[in-house]
């Protein structure tokens, strides 16, 4: 399991460009990537973001993904009245870009294993807050923050708003150092596993003489 770590890594540029393209260049945009299911737990997403939203309406929300549940939750965020504040992108091959675009990204979700996604997020410098269901190898870069779903969205939202802005700029190269030391550079990985495949064959080769 890897990323491409240059890829998703902070870029300032497309972040500028995307917030343009989508009309958050004056906004805290908090981020989800993840399919509409009962595993990712949008409806808890959703009344985190209204509880923020109250606080302060400079908040959006970019929801990236698609699946089942986008319908229900489509008309949860208008019947809140939330529409003009949560974005829809659907599938898209353009994650790593609206990445860029996100300040804060928030994964309330029921179960989980170590989701690649979180380390994507890392790599792009985001401060991240979890449910305490992923697995805490996933912090591999001191972003991310595990939070209970005991506990009711409005104590999710405080703790968000409350927490403090990552110099993402700054703070680049000491995390991409951070995620690929912790194994997760698909480049790296890519490396080592060409070189046990060569040891296998040559082994193998051995074996016939």
């Amino acid at each position: 399991n890897g990323i491409d770590i240059d890829q998703f890594g902070y870029n300032s540029f497309i972040r500028n460009e995307c917030r343009f393209k989508y009309g958050f260049v004056h906004n805290k945009v908090i981020g989800h990537i993840g399919h509409f299911s009962y595993q990712k737990n949008h409806e808890y997403l959703i009344k985190v973001f209204h509880e923020l939203y109250k606080m302060n309406n400079k908040y959006r929300l970019l929801l990236i993904g698609d699946g089942v549940n986008k319908p229900v939750i489509h008309d949860m965020v208008h019947k809140l009245n939330l529409s003009h504040a949560v974005t829809f992108t659907g599938n898209t091959t353009e994650v790593s870009k609206l990445i860029q675009a996100i300040d804060i990204m928030v994964m309330p979700s029921r179960y989980e294993g170590l989701p690649l996604t979180l380390i994507e997020a890392q790599a792009a410098c985001l401060p991240c807050f979890v449910s305490d269901v992923v697995t805490d190898e996933v912090n591999v870069s001191g972003l991310v923050q595990f939070l209970s779903l005991d506990m009711p969205p409005v104590k999710w939202a405080e703790t968000i708003n409350n927490s403090i802005p990552v110099n993402r700029e700054q703070n680049k190269q000491d995390i991409a150092d951070k995620i690929a030391k912790a194994g997760y550079s698909i480049r790296e990985n890519a490396t080592r596993m060409k070189a046990l495949y060569e040891r296998f064959l040559r082994e193998k080769d051995m074996s016939h003489e």
